[in-house]
């Protein structure tokens, strides 16, 4: 009896995974990245998944605390896309955030975050992939992943929805 009960589960849990949609944080340039999001937001073409755009003045002011934030809010994806040097008015102080951000990505690994669940862009909006082939990329890895589970704030008992 308990063996049926146990394949039951599975079978349950199996679907709910195939049934499964990705929620991803996009942390976005918005005079450069963003413009093709407008573009497919225009033509009534959504992002795939659960997609949340959030757009910032400059890619380099995407604190480590609003991507821990967000991986803790249940995200299960980060996406962080800011422009090329060439497109960045900042771009002298580019390098310490670049460096920055690159060893949150590291640290996050260390803490056992699957290093496919955040990446960081600094592509030119006119010569790298546009905004949605690189979250249609990111979904499929995060797919691939699976739900997020370190970090995830867990609701404490009796604090449930209401």
């Amino acid at each position: 009896m308990l063996e049926v009960e146990a394949l039951e589960e599975n079978g349950k849990i199996a679907e709910k995974l195939m049934s499964w949609e990705p929620g991803i944080v996009v942390f976005c340039w918005n005079a450069s990245c963003c413009a093709g999001e407008s573009q497919s937001a225009a033509d009534s073409l959504p992002f795939p998944g659960r997609v949340r755009i959030v757009q910032v003045p400059c890619a380099s002011r995407v604190s480590e605390y609003m991507i821990m934030s967000a991986l803790r809010s249940g995200a299960d994806g980060i996406l962080v896309a800011g422009g090329s040097e060439e497109d960045c008015p900042s771009a002298r102080e580019r390098e310490g955030d670049r460096r920055r951000l690159l060893l949150l990505a590291n640290l996050l690994e260390f803490i056992g975050i699957e290093p496919g669940r955040v990446q960081i862009s600094w592509e030119s909006a006119s010569a790298g992939p546009p905004l949605r082939v690189q979250v249609e990329d990111l979904i499929s890895r995060v797919k691939a992943l699976g739900p997020a589970s370190k970090l995830v704030k867990q609701a404490e008992p009796g604090q449930g929805a209401e």
